[in-house]
């Protein structure tokens, strides 16, 4: 792999959730939405380093398109039933 950068902003990427959510933890003091929050925030930051991440990798590598995604997919689902929520469906 001759360029390195994407591979790295895909590994931050997925570990973008488990960081925040311990920063949370030792900043807020309730526990269930320190981790509620920290788990949303750190997959809509991670999506967008994933997608930094895709856009920098131009289809080269399949490990860093894998990695790029996996913090996009509870992101998604978290919308989906927000918008079921919203819409009261």
């Amino acid at each position: 792999m001759k360029n390195k950068l994407p591979f790295v902003i895909s590994c931050v990427a997925v570990a973008c959730p488990i960081i925040l959510t311990i920063f949370l933890i030792s900043a807020e003091p309730e526990l269930a939405e320190a981790i509620c929050g920290g788990v949303v925030l750190g997959c809509a930051v991670g999506s967008i380093l994933g997608i930094i991440a895709i856009i920098l990798n131009k289809g080269r590598n399949r490990i860093v398109n894998i990695l790029s995604v996996i913090p996009m997919i509870p992101l998604g689902i978290y919308l989906v039933l927000l918008l079921l929520m919203f819409f009261r469906l």
